[in-house]
């Protein structure tokens, strides 16, 4: 009875350690690094989703033109978070005037965060007199280009702006100096 007894508390150490993890299996070094590969893979296209905003941009309330005018602003941040790439394109628009980011949430009028056109480091209008189909204006916001409540802050407050549903795109035109389109920037998903 006394040898009985030891087998079955050695099988029920056996099964406990085993069922708890403690048993170490041989893993396939191979299938571990694939594993790493594809998980890395899967962070990077996270990240890099995250690093890529848009505003789809519709005309304003009340704006009238039968053109129906349409773009979008696409954003891209740098690696290390200290510059934006951007890209305004436009579709059926007139004397175009301003591009800018502004700091508001949707339905809100807020107060301009960066000027992109006629350039992040130009702060006034300039008449587009040709009518735009295609791209407007491309180029690159530094932490220098920040304006009022974003002023002497960092491009990753923008960007943290821009998560939280705060920045819009708004393009001015002569026949709308106070805007003519707007769209909220979001995260784009491919």
């Amino acid at each position: 009875m006394r040898y009985t007894s030891k087998i079955i508390v050695a099988g029920l150490l056996i099964a406990v350690f085993g069922l708890s993890g403690c048993h170490k299996k041989k893993r396939n070094p191979r299938q571990s690094a694939t594993t790493m590969i594809q998980g890395t893979m899967r962070e990077n296209a996270i990240k890099a989703s995250k690093s890529n905003f848009i505003a789809h941009l519709k005309q304003l309330p009340g704006v009238t033109n039968a053109k129906k005018s349409s773009g979008e602003v696409l954003l891209k941040i740098g690696g290390d978070s200290t510059q934006i790439y951007y890209t305004v394109n436009l579709s059926r628009v007139d004397s175009v005037t301003m591009v800018h980011l502004r700091y508001g949430h949707k339905g809100e009028n807020g107060p301009i965060a960066v000027w992109l056109y006629p350039a992040p480091d130009k702060h006034h209008s300039s008449l587009r007199k040709n009518p735009v189909n295609g791209m407007l204006k491309s180029g690159m916001i530094n932490p220098g280009n920040l304006l009022g409540h974003f002023k002497g802050k960092h491009i990753k407050d923008l960007i943290a702006a821009i998560r939280h549903d705060s920045i819009y795109a708004q393009v001015d035109t002569k026949t709308h100096p106070r805007g003519e389109m707007y769209g909220q920037l979001k995260v784009q998903h491919k």
